[in-house]
């Protein structure tokens, strides 16, 4: 089991400063491919620099759910090249410590475990004021100990962990690749800040 993650989390250089003064953290799910690349420990990265990089690389279907994403972030019809402001405000981390090999493939209830231990660990190094986690299905399996269920927004669920005497507020979205509404989810978003 891991205790250190094996995906470092990309951080953006004004991480500190966040959003409303709040710092915020993006939870996604896994890392899908089964080049070497996808096996190396700055693969989150890698794959967030890569979507930044609108000058020399082609557009790439999965490039649409972080497109959606910052769109519910920052309220507009931003470009993929225009958005390093906003992905510079947040840490972007991965759940799951490995790839996986296809989009629609499930995690192992091994990968889960091996999952916790390491997503705590980020937690407690970064402190974020908020996560954001993309997806029912993730938020499922995220860790519940060391807090407790928070209020809903607009019936969106959250947790509250309390970490290093901090509380730390956790919100389940609907993940952006799946009929997202990146209006909706702005508003829901700016609640919770």
């Amino acid at each position: 089991m891991y205790y250190e993650p094996h995906y470092l989390p990309f951080v953006g250089s004004s991480y500190d400063q966040g959003i409303n003064g709040k710092k915020v953290m993006v939870l996604g799910y896994s890392i899908y491919g089964d080049k070497p690349q996808d096996t190396e420990s700055a693969a989150v990265q890698n794959r967030v620099n890569w979507y930044l990089d609108d000058t020399n690389v082609e557009f790439e279907p999965w490039m649409n759910t972080y497109t959606h994403f910052i769109r519910a972030l920052s309220g507009e019809e931003i470009s993929r090249g225009d958005s390093s402001i906003w992905w510079n405000k947040i840490l972007f981390y991965s759940y799951v410590q490995e790839p996986l090999d296809g989009v629609r493939q499930a995690p192992t209830d091994e990968q889960l475990r091996s999952a916790v231990q390491p997503f705590l660990t980020v937690l407690q190094q970064y402190l974020p004021d908020v996560v954001l986690v993309w997806g029912k299905e993730l938020y499922e399996v995220t860790p519940t100990f060391d807090g407790h269920k928070g209020e809903p927004i607009d019936g969106n669920e959250t947790w509250v962990y309390n970490i290093g005497g901090k509380e730390i507020r956790m919100l389940e979205m609907t993940h952006p690749s799946a009929g997202y509404s990146w209006s909706y989810w702005h508003e829901i978003i700016y609640k919770l800040l």
